[in-house]
């Protein structure tokens, strides 16, 4: 075999680091969108949704995680090139649906999606110095911008919000705004060319000495660990995840940022793919499909919550009885439902596509440009 992987062969390590933190994610969501409070209730009776509170909190720094990673999958499979328009259509999608369900008020609203697509389009304008941009985004990310009271009085309270400015006193801030984690989408964009070009060299192997490095790395970040498990999660997550110090961010991101270069190592490759369980989990829909699973996740997430909640408020006496086990029983079955859903979608867009050619056919000038 190989001493290298090859460039269009499956990281299989990097499933794996994706699909445990958008589970992280997805808890953290239920808890906001169900019961709206800084804590998971029923801990001290339910040991499954203790378990999921631990399992959220530990992870509790997968959204940046995701975001660092997918923007280094784009680049590194040179996606922003080759699939251009499919990219931005389903993160344009995602922004949409996104808007219509966070009902702030605004035509779009700004979350992850609209942060994604603005890295990424200001990452394509750019036809050279991609790994200049890496270093501003790096330089972004030690900037605590929410300290820049001053700033703020040049800006309107929604201009705040997207910019990482507003206060976070007294209501929920906007997660994602562009200061300072659109440096995120560079990074990783950067860091995604560069393993493509050190991969093809055959260069994944790691020797002692950078282990060393690694090692040096992780003892020095353990000191600011567990500061995110601590946070206040529902309407509060957005403030305590998205104010924290640059230290004790790079500190956490040290861990995903070690998983990523490990996964080149051809040995752990070998070894992952060895496990049958492994290998399940990297043939799922929110492995190979992550942003439209995570679209549909979403969007059943927020219906599945509405129809609870309107049967709660219909039958509060028979629905408080059974309450705890209906959050355990779709928390044990969820990434079951994500999955169905997910491929579901997929054979509605496979469905829908020679649709869709037929309709670009139409499109004036196409058949010009094939002469």
């Amino acid at each position: 075999m190989s001493e290298q992987t090859g460039l269009k062969e499956r990281l299989i390590a990097l499933d794996l680091l994706r699909f445990f933190s958008y589970w992280a994610i997805v808890v953290f969501q239920a808890v906001l969108f169900y019961f709206y409070s800084p804590e998971m209730p029923f801990l001290d009776i339910s040991p499954i949704l203790k378990f999921f509170d631990h399992y959220a909190r530990t992870l509790a720094f997968s959204g940046f995680t995701i975001v660092l990673l997918s923007s280094f999958l784009i680049t590194y499979s040179r996606a922003l090139s080759l699939k251009r328009a499919r990219l931005f259509g389903v993160i344009a999608l995602g922004w949409f649906v996104l808007s219509l369900f966070m009902n702030d008020g605004a035509w779009l609203s700004w979350d992850v999606y609209s942060l994604y697509f603005a890295g990424l389009a200001f990452y394509m304008v750019l036809k050279r110095g991609h790994h200049l941009l890496g270093w501003f985004g790096f330089i972004l990310l030690w900037i605590p911008f929410w300290t820049f009271e001053s700033w703020r009085s040049f800006l309107s309270v929604d201009a705040q919000h997207v910019f990482g400015l507003a206060p976070c006193v007294g209501r929920e801030i906007t997660e994602w705004p562009v200061l300072p984690w659109i440096g995120l989408v560079w990074v990783g964009g950067s860091l995604g060319s560069m393993a493509r070009q050190q991969h093809a060299e055959g260069k994944g192997l790691m020797r002692w000495p950078e282990g060393l490095v690694w090692g040096a790395l992780l003892a020095a970040s353990a000191p600011q660990w567990g500061a995110y498990f601590n946070i206040r999660i529902g309407p509060y997550f957005s403030c305590d995840a998205f104010r924290q110090t640059p230290l004790v961010f790079w500190s956490h991101m040290i861990g995903p940022l070690l998983i990523m270069r490990l996964a080149f190592d051809p040995r752990v490759q070998r070894f992952l793919a060895r496990q049958s369980l492994v290998r399940s989990i990297s043939n799922l829909a929110i492995s190979r499909h992550f942003w439209l699973a995570y679209i549909v996740q979403y969007v059943y997430l927020l219906l599945l919550i509405m129809g609870l909640q309107s049967i709660k408020a219909r039958w509060p006496g028979w629905y408080d009885e059974f309450e705890v086990a209906i959050c355990e029983f779709f928390g044990l079955t969820l990434i079951v439902q994500n999955e169905m859903l997910a491929r579901g979608a997929l054979r509605v867009g496979a469905w829908l596509k020679p649709y869709g050619q037929a309709l670009a056919e139409l499109w004036p000038g196409r058949e010009k440009k094939r002469t």
